[in-house]
């Protein structure tokens, strides 16, 4: 497809215009970065992210005001939608820095209990001692039910009811996407009726959101992959600026008279290696530029 017929820009004309609007926006840039750095995410400085879904729209101001009262004020919320999952339109990330000294593992529990205590504090719920059953899985509800045995299957009920539990589960994530919202919604699940509804009603609350995932990256780690990052940018620059020096040489070979002997032949990098110095400028202009608008947003 051609859109443009012969175009004839004189863009050489118009390179001080350009030079200049590169040079401010540099300049802003490199203050900016100076002055308040960049907001890494927790892949580069360590902590925890808590994707939760919730069945309306949630009241992200308020979530952020709460998380800030009960000892998080440096937490971040995204929304974190994916157009293939309509579901997933009420999606939040909650992040959270790491805590100086504290374990992996217990940061997370920590963390997750705060964010699960905040939410149902701002949804204005009460889970009255039950555990959620949007949080749930499927051999708890198994377990469960083959105690509580709703259906009256005896000996039988071992199989059945984990089937029935995976069965639950399942329609509580595929249908639902993760959160339902009355136990009632469960009972075209096949093999479940009133009595399983009820049972599950008398052990399970339900919460108007769901905690999907749960993930969490150590300073040590985060300052590594800093590091990796800094490295493959570095080391890709330097392959252009090799690649293209030796590129537009043309392959072409010096021949070198030392003392009267011609004793070795080099490539011709002086007259052309300024080809791979340009692009390597041009491509250190672009991330400068990108990482003072990151930094400045």
């Amino acid at each position: 497809m051609e859109f443009f017929h012969a175009p004839n820009i004189d863009w050489m004309g118009k390179a001080k215009y350009f030079v200049a609007l590169s040079l401010a926006l540099l300049a802003v840039g490199v203050v900016s970065e100076l002055k308040q750095g960049l907001a890494y995410g927790i892949d580069f400085k360590g902590g925890t992210a808590i994707t939760i879904r919730f069945a309306k729209t949630p009241p992200t101001a308020e979530i952020r005001s709460s998380l800030a009262q009960s000892g998080l004020p440096n937490s971040e919320i995204k929304p974190m939608s994916d157009p293939a999952d309509p579901q997933s339109k009420n999606d939040l990330v909650i992040s959270l820095p790491e805590k100086n000294g504290a374990e992996e593992s217990a940061g997370v529990d920590t963390d997750r209990q705060i964010v699960v205590s905040v939410l149902h504090k701002v949804l204005g719920e009460s889970a009255a001692g039950k555990p959620d059953f949007n949080s749930a899985i499927g051999s708890e509800v198994a377990t469960y039910l083959t105690q509580k045995d709703p259906l009256v299957l005896g000996a039988k009920a071992g199989d059945r009811y984990t089937q029935m539990a995976s069965a639950l589960i399942s329609a509580r994530d595929s249908e639902h996407g993760g959160v339902v919202t009355n136990f009632n919604e469960l009972q075209n699940v096949p093999g479940v009726t009133p009595a399983v509804t009820s049972a599950l009603a008398n052990q399970y609350s339900l919460s108007g959101f769901a905690i999907r995932d749960a993930e969490t990256v150590g300073p040590t780690v985060g300052a590594q992959l800093r590091t990796q990052a800094i490295n493959a940018t570095l080391y890709a620059l330097a392959g252009m600026l090799v690649y293209v020096a030796i590129r537009f040489s043309g392959g072409g070979l010096l021949r070198l008279n030392v003392a009267g002997r011609k004793s070795f032949f080099l490539w011709k990098w002086v007259d052309y290696g300024i080809f791979g110095i340009a692009a390597v400028i041009a491509v250190f202009h672009d991330v400068l530029i990108t990482l003072g608008f990151f930094s400045l947003t």
